[in-house]
């Protein structure tokens, strides 16, 4: 019996979103009206927030920029940040989703925002949250089953792109194949969020030499790891030997949906030169670190714009290389000689980059950007992606 009401429930839901939506349609769309969502409406972050703010701060006579939440802590942070803001299910909130032209996302509509309210003829643009190193999307054949690629189902749960945002064409062929949508409706302006790694105006931390260890997400969401383990040479009074030596701050940030296990949080309350970030979002500071050290996440594509270096902690490389969802790349080619197994392979590489202080290059994951942003120009992905969308929908590109 329960489960004969939930399937009801189910397809109740389904035929109420198909209504709506395709009424949704007569209403009329304002043009300057962009409305922006991301992470299932828990935060503001990433590359929406961050093309968001480059319209506040320097479109807003000729775009309405709009944040539509879920988790009403974010209003706190909205407030701060001098976003407008609304939750998703609010009258605002969904008058603001029905006459929006645009709306942009990390994950998809359902997931983000209201996917009751988005109607057909508003313009959606998938924005992502990384370059993948493991394949994700209709590509993971081992957590996306075929039906989820069905056209009828995407339509049901209102799953459909109008645009993707890429960073260059080597990425939009992957996400062609991940999105299951054509060449047409990529586009190559690059990431907003990596206009951080361009503040001119931006100092330093501190005077020490600042570390940043961002490694990617660990056995699904929710759950707790422990990377700083004796399993991997970790050694508490060595690491913080060498860093007080080095005159060396190391700062961890784990993925935002994982949790610190229990010895982890222990080793850096004792540790005097390892924290953890209090952050809500990295990319507020990650400019400002002079090294990176990850395993396997997509922010090394970000990082190796910044030309600093980045240390690649592959402790696990082959237990994570089981996984069955894959890898687009060969983990080593990209690493080359920076890959450390241990953390005393990540000192030593650490102590070789204090000595050998200059500008890194990393071909292999620069080759993911079609524009590396050379002169160093301010908000340069987001100002080329705003250009570029207003294009697409046949304004007058406006003077700054």
């Amino acid at each position: 019996m329960m489960n004969f009401i939930l399937k009801l429930a189910k397809i109740v839901a389904i035929c109420f979103r198909l209504t709506s939506v395709t009424i949704a349609c007569l209403i009329p769309k304002e043009k300057k009206l962009w409305v922006f969502g991301g992470w299932y409406g828990q935060r503001i972050s990433d590359n929406p927030k961050y093309l968001l703010q480059y319209i506040n701060n320097h479109q807003s006579h000729n775009t309405r920029a709009v944040w539509i939440y879920k988790n009403n802590n974010v209003k706190i942070e909205a407030l701060r940040l001098k976003i407008e803001a609304y939750h998703y299910k609010s009258f605002k909130g969904i008058l603001i989703q029905l006459r929006a032209s645009m709306v942009f996302y990390t994950h998809t509509i359902h997931t983000d925002l209201n996917s009751n309210y988005i109607s057909w003829n508003t313009k959606r643009i998938q924005m992502w949250h990384g370059i993948p190193l493991k394949k994700i999307g209709y590509d993971d054949e081992f957590s996306f089953s075929r039906f989820r690629k069905n056209k009828l189902y995407r339509l049901t749960i209102n799953n459909v792109n109008t645009y993707v945002l890429s960073t260059g064409k080597n990425v939009s062929k992957i996400f062609q194949s991940a999105f299951d949508e054509p060449p047409e409706k990529m586009l190559n302006s690059g990431f907003p969020r990596n206009d951080v790694f361009f503040i001119k105006s931006k100092k330093k931390i501190e005077d020490e030499y600042n570390v940043l260890y961002m490694p990617t997400l660990r056995s699904g969401y929710d759950t707790t790891f422990n990377l700083l383990d004796e399993r991997y040479n970790f050694n508490l009074a060595t690491v913080d030997e060498f860093l007080r030596e080095k005159d060396v701050k190391l700062t961890l940030r784990i993925h935002p949906a994982n949790k610190p296990d229990e010895q982890m949080v222990k080793a850096i309350e004792i540790s005097d030169n390892i924290y953890m970030s209090s952050s809500d979002d990295i990319y507020n500071e990650i400019g400002e670190y002079d090294c990176l050290i990850t395993d396997y996440s997509s922010v090394m594509f970000d990082f190796a714009l910044s030309g600093k270096q980045i240390i690649f902690a592959a402790f696990d490389l082959t237990e994570y290389l089981l996984d069955d969802r894959g890898m687009y790349f060969d983990y080593r080619s990209i690493a080359g000689e920076s890959i450390a197994y241990s953390w005393l392979e990540v000192l030593s590489l650490l102590n070789n980059g204090l000595n050998n202080k200059g500008t890194y290059n990393y071909p292999y994951l620069l080759g993911f950007h079609d524009d590396v942003n050379d002169k160093g120009e301010e908000h340069y992905y987001s100002r080329k992606l705003y250009y570029s969308l207003m294009r697409e929908i046949n304004r007058s590109c406006p003077i700054e």
